[in-house]
């Protein structure tokens, strides 16, 4: 319920998004959070967020204006 209605939103203007609850989904989350007490993504929580942003905006950055 947090992330869908922005998914939806982006849907309809056309823009680009990453869903990371979608990606997140896809592979086992628990190995992507610090523990005890922290639920901040650790390391590989970042690189797998960032890998997949930058597969999202490089495209974009390299389009002619």
């Amino acid at each position: 319920n947090l992330t869908a209605p922005l998914a939806s939103a982006a849907r309809e203007l056309g823009l680009p998004y990453l869903d990371l609850f979608d990606l997140y989904s896809t592979v086992d989350a628990n190995a992507l959070y610090f523990r005890g007490g922290d639920d901040h993504w650790n390391a590989a929580g970042q690189r797998l967020a960032a890998d997949h942003m930058a597969r999202l905006v490089m495209p974009i950055l390299k389009a002619p204006l």
